[in-house]
């Protein structure tokens, strides 16, 4: 390989690890509880456990104010397996700090879907994402 065509490949690597359709949602930067915001939330989060979701779009979104400066997040998603076409449905909750109003912070997110596995959803895929969202 060339040197000129090291510095490409670098560049385009670059381009695709940092363009906007790969990023999380962020907490700490959101511009409201709105729907598009919660859909991004469960998209983010089928896609950190499941492989290969497919056609993913929000069910309903419900915020709650379980206790002073708390809120808790319950987001259903409906999404298709790529290979096989079956629709399932995912519950996700998401535990959040909302002491300061514009600037979130997650503190747990839960996540259960009805696709059958003899592995669950990871704890450490889960542990990803909150550090992602509390970027």
């Amino acid at each position: 390989m060339r040197p000129s065509d090291a510095v490409l490949l670098a560049l385009l690597l670059a381009l695709f690890v940092t363009s906007p359709g790969h990023a999380q949602p962020a907490f700490k930067n959101r511009k409201g509880p709105d729907k598009e915001f919660m859909a991004q939330v469960g998209e983010a989060t089928v896609k950190a456990v499941r492989t290969k979701p497919a056609k993913l779009a929000i069910e309903e979104y419900k915020i709650t104010t379980p206790a002073r400066d708390r809120k808790l997040l319950t987001i259903r998603m409906i999404w298709y397996g790529s290979v096989t076409g079956k629709k399932f449905t995912s519950e996700i909750t998401i535990s959040v700090d909302a002491t300061k109003q514009d600037r979130w912070e997650v503190l747990d997110i839960h996540y259960g879907d009805d696709f059958v596995s003899t592995r669950g959803p990871s704890a450490r895929a889960l542990e990803r994402l909150k550090d992602q969202f509390n970027r």
